[in-house]
């Protein structure tokens, strides 16, 4: 191991431990207890990207399981097929992550859908990142320097569900690169019946901020939706649904 990379090894503990501790305290320390296993995530990164955790009792092989935001990465979709034997629904609108997903070897229990979530059924614009490595496009122009947007279809998650025929979704994974905050929006007017949602907020992009983020925490807390998981950056939240959740999913304080 070089110098530099060795330096990294030793610096990023800490350097995870501060950034944790400078973090609102609802993004640090998680609401309720539940049993919790992390699936997925890219091991030959340090930080493991694509790494999320869930309350492994309320999933089995006939489970709903939503997927929304591709990207370039699909471990945690691979790692919930492995683990439980369920089918994942895997959604995109974004072109380049589109055309990545068809390239890959991917089981018939994950099934791409080639449109985004929004809180309108309709067409939104999307711009891609400035680095030519990254995939991951966002609604937020200014996030990016770049001033070409694509556009994208997108759908309500109320018109998504009667579309596959579904009446709940045992768990809701939303990597949507800052259109979390309406997707959210429009899930607590419909009170959609979702039994687990991980979600990763975007409040470090110029045009959000962490004051988004925690309105969203409060909005959801109010229709029974607490966290029990979050990362050590405070973006992958983790909630469960109390009012669907069974009482073996809730670990006594």
């Amino acid at each position: 191991m070089n110098p530099v990379a060795l330096m990294k090894e030793v610096v990023r503990p800490y350097w995870r431990q501060g950034k944790h501790a400078m973090l609102p305290r609802v993004l640090r320390v998680p609401q309720i207890r539940v049993p919790c296993e992390m699936i997925g995530g890219r091991e030959n990164d340090p930080d493991h990207f694509g790494r999320l955790t869930l309350n492994p009792r309320l999933l089995t092989r006939d489970s709903v399981v939503y997927a929304f935001g591709i990207g370039d990465d699909i471990t945690f979709d691979l790692g919930l097929i492995a683990r439980f034997g369920c089918h994942v629904h895997a959604f995109d609108p974004a072109p380049d992550s589109i055309a990545w997903a068809k390239k890959q070897q991917t089981p018939p229990k994950w099934i791409l859908h080639e449109f985004g979530l929004c809180d309108i059924d309709g067409v939104i614009t999307l711009y891609p990142p400035d680095n030519p490595e990254w995939v991951a496009n966002t609604v937020f122009s200014r996030q990016y320097s770049t001033s070409t947007g694509t556009a994208c279809p997108v759908h309500r998650l109320e018109t998504i569900m009667g579309m596959l025929g579904h009446d709940h979704i045992d768990l809701l994974k939303m990597n949507i690169e800052g259109g979390e905050y309406a997707a959210i929006e429009d899930l607590l007017k419909t009170r959609l019946p979702v039994r687990q949602l991980l979600v990763s907020f975007h409040h470090h992009f110029k045009e959000i901020g962490v004051v988004k983020t925690l309105d969203a925490i409060r909005a959801l807390n109010a229709i029974g939706y607490y966290t029990f998981s979050t990362s050590f950056n405070g973006q992958e939240v983790a909630f469960l649904n109390t009012k669907l959740a069974s009482g073996a999913a809730i670990l006594p304080s």
